[in-house]
C-alpha cells in the first residue's frame, strides 16, 4: 500500500517521532536533530572513544590489514615464480 509522500513506510509508521521532514527549509531551519555523544565506553574494552576517532582508528586498521593482505598475496607469487601476466 501506498502511504504519505507515495512511499510504503514512513518514519512514523515504524515508530519513529515525526520530525517534519516535508516542512519548507526543513533542513536549514529544524536540525540538529541528534547531539553527537560524548567520548564513549567501548563494551568489553575499557577503550573510551568518540565517532570520530574511532572511525579513524578503524580506516587505519582496515587500510593496514589491506596492505597485509596484498603482501602476503604478492609475496606468495614470488615464492612460487610467477608471472602478473594475469593467469
Amino acid at each position: 500500500a501506498v502511504r504519505f509522500n507515495d512511499v510504503s513506510t514512513w518514519p512514523v509508521g515504524t515508530g519513529h517521532g515525526c520530525i517534519g521532514c516535508t516542512e519548507p527549509d526543513f533542513w536549514d531551519t529544524c536540525s540538529p536533530f541528534y547531539q553527537r555523544l560524548p567520548d564513549v565506553k567501548i563494551p568489553g574494552t575499557g577503550i573510551v572513544a568518540d565517532a570520530d576517532s574511532l572511525g579513524k582508528k578503524i580506516l587505519g586498521i582496515t587500510a593496514v590489514a589491506a596492505g597485509i593482505h596484498a603482501a602476503v598475496g604478492i609475496g606468495k607469487r614470488l615464492v612460487k615464480g610467477e608471472k602478473g601476466n594475469g593467469n
